[in-house]
């Protein structure tokens, strides 16, 4: 697994797509897509910063970055979904949240169309979707543990939420939530590189501690 620092390695070295990673506050990590069409363009991050907020942008050297173990085909597909999703949802489409539904995004369009109208999604979620959507499941939910952790940090999550005026039929949904798995930033981040998926909680347990210790 090869951990960038685009002061080494520039983003637009990643061959279609790969994922990049960064601190944003202690403790806590935050992930995107990071995609580049070609070697003339820049290469760019999408990733869903908060509630309502998806953002398509050049990436900041606060990032460290990671490539893709897909081959080069659907690794190009990938790229030219990305672009469906930032063009056919803008960016105040999709919610944040705790779930971790299947099947929100049309595998065609692009388009947030879930299941259900509460549904919200992580920065790792948010990725786990896309790529699921084009038939990569990065990681063996079946293998999944849960934390005790986990859920103090989704209770703080639905708390910031609900300070910022969002309806209380949305955040009484999100509670229900509260105790699902947890896919940490860290540990998709640490997936993605890899060859074969979807990979088990223990592997991918063990690749975000390595990405951790890399980057802090």
């Amino acid at each position: 697994m090869d951990i960038h620092n685009p002061k080494d390695k520039h983003f637009n070295c990643v061959e279609f797509i790969g994922v990049a990673i960064t601190c944003s506050t202690e403790g806590q990590n935050h992930i995107g897509i990071l995609y580049n069409e070609n070697i003339n363009s820049p290469a760019r991050i999408l990733h869903l910063a908060w509630h309502y907020i998806l953002i398509d942008e050049e990436p900041k050297n606060t990032y460290h970055w990671l490539d893709c173990g897909l081959d080069e085909i659907n690794k190009a597909v990938l790229v030219a979904y990305c672009k469906e999703i930032i063009h056919v949802n803008g960016k105040d489409t999709i919610p944040y949240g705790i779930d971790i539904t299947d099947k929100v995004f049309n595998p065609i369009t692009g388009e947030w169309a879930p299941e259900n109208e509460n549904c919200g999604l992580t920065c790792s979620t948010f990725v786990m979707q896309v790529f699921s959507a084009q038939g990569h499941n990065i990681l063996c939910k079946e293998s999944w543990e849960n934390r005790a952790s986990d859920s103090r940090w989704q209770t703080n999550i639905l708390n910031k939420l609900s300070e910022n005026n969002i309806s209380e039929k949305y955040i009484a949904k999100q509670k229900k939530n509260i105790g699902a798995f947890r896919f940490r930033p860290e540990e998709v981040a640490g997936s993605i590189p890899q060859c074969e998926y979807p990979v088990p909680f223990s592997k991918a347990v063990e690749f975000g501690e390595i990405l951790v210790n890399q980057i802090s």
